[in-house]
């Protein structure tokens, strides 16, 4: 039983590797100009008129945040806004996909998509 499952899985995992390769060299270069653009600022200092004392951030060598504060309201603003600015593709993403435009983010991959959404 094992033997008649591996073709069927291995060939499954070929194909799911093979589209992902296409996708990611199909990416019209445009998609590939805003992906620098959704990393978050690590680096630097922003600043922010809602926080009542200075809070620092930093991120270790994984890209994980630490966030140091001097009460919990700077903390958790903080919080947030650390998190938004590490989901920002993501939220983008879906607020594409709510909207039937994936294909402004993918190209004409995404047409389809969008059909059907709309």
């Amino acid at each position: 039983m094992l033997k008649r499952l591996a073709k069927p899985l291995l060939a499954g995992l070929i194909f799911v590797v093979v589209i992902i390769i296409v996708i990611i060299i199909g990416l019209p270069p445009y998609a590939r100009s805003l992906a620098p653009r959704s990393f978050p600022q690590a680096d630097g200092e922003v600043q922010l008129s809602d926080l009542n004392a200075p809070v620092d951030i930093y991120r270790d060598e994984y890209g994980i945040p630490h966030i140091y504060a001097d009460n919990e309201y700077d903390l958790f603003f903080a919080q947030g806004y650390v998190h938004a600015q590490d989901r920002f593709f993501q939220m983008d993403y879906w607020r594409h996909v709510g909207m039937g435009r994936v294909a402004e983010l993918i190209g004409s991959p995404g047409l389809e998509f969008d059909l059907f959404l709309r």
